[in-house]
């Protein structure tokens, strides 16, 4: 499996971290002026930039935790099945 580089989620969330008090600023004039056309704009082009790389980060997330967070639910249903076995299989199949 190959894992996004540390670099891509550094750097979109810093994209998304500049992004945000934008989309605060444009809901705002779009709350004051809310018949402004350009200010509509403003905010739907912020946020569809805002989603794409929130879109980007989470799959570069997903892809990152998705072996283990798999692994963790498989010992999750193993323990919380009363199944001690089981459990124990699981357990030993982690390590």
């Amino acid at each position: 499996m190959s894992y996004p580089p540390p670099r891509l989620v550094r750097v979109t969330s810093g994209e998304i971290e500049k992004l945000s008090p934008m989309i605060v600023e444009a809901v705002r004039n779009v709350k004051a002026n809310p018949r402004n056309e350009v200010a509509v704009e403003r905010l739907r082009m912020i946020g569809r930039e805002w989603a794409s790389k929130v879109h980007v980060l989470s799959g570069a997330v997903d892809l990152m935790v998705s072996p283990w967070s798999a692994k963790a639910s498989q010992l999750t249903l193993a323990a919380t099945s009363g199944d001690v076995e089981a459990f124990q299989t699981q357990v030993m199949h982690q390590l």
